[in-house]
């Protein structure tokens, strides 16, 4: 399964960015009774977490709750690592009326973030032959973070651009390699996002902090 597209749309909500926090891969189990989102940073998965009022999951057949199920934070598990990729999870179990859509290993919809402040983030997926990766793509990584001069990009070939907090544009750079390194020692401290706008069109966002 790939995700081709991540709705990261810049809203400014009292002057403050809010930026997409996208599961990497998003896993139904064999009975539909199971949701599984996995971030491969725990940082990602807890920037939503922080935020999360509930989340509403595409049904699957047969369930009595209509087109979506909406969980509520506090039906709602995190843990990780976990698994062979140890994965950061948002896990999510229905009840005894409610499925999940999709199939194990293969999930296409629409995921929708409820926050506490009233807004939504929507993440979409388009369902691939792929069993073992929803993603259908090598996850981009950063590290370390903090950070304090260097910063190491992994998988990130495309064009990126670095964000304040306050959505302003700090820095923007051409990724034509698998591994680089991003010199930080221009910017003061506090947090950023590094957004990456790949080939195929793939938006991926991630949120690191700068440190003296």
């Amino acid at each position: 399964m790939k995700k081709i597209l991540t709705l990261l749309t810049f809203v400014f909500l009292t002057n403050t960015l809010l930026f997409g926090q996208c599961p990497d891969s998003a896993t139904p189990n064999p009975t539909n009774k199971t949701f599984n989102l996995n971030y491969v940073l725990e940082t990602d998965r807890d920037a939503i977490w922080a935020t999360l009022e509930s989340i509403t999951f595409p049904a699957g057949a047969g369930c009595s709750c209509g087109a979506t199920i909406t969980v509520p934070v506090a039906d709602l598990t995190i843990d990780g690592p976990v698994g062979g990729d140890n994965v950061y999870r948002i896990r999510a179990v229905t009840s005894t009326d409610d499925y999940f859509g999709g199939e194990n290993g293969n999930f296409e919809g629409t995921l929708t973030f409820n926050k506490t402040d009233g807004t939504s983030e929507a993440c979409e997926y388009l369902m691939t032959s792929s069993n073992s990766n929803i993603n259908g793509s090598t996850p981009v990584k950063l590290f370390p973070n903090p950070v304090k001069d260097q910063l190491t990009l992994i998988n990130g070939e495309g064009q990126a651009t670095i964000y304040n907090v306050l959505g302003q544009a700090v820095k923007h750079l051409t990724i034509d390699a698998n591994e680089v390194s991003i010199q930080l020692d221009d910017l003061l401290k506090g947090q950023y996002y590094l957004q990456v706008i790949q080939e195929d069109g793939t938006i991926v966002t991630k949120q690191f902090a700068k440190a003296d």
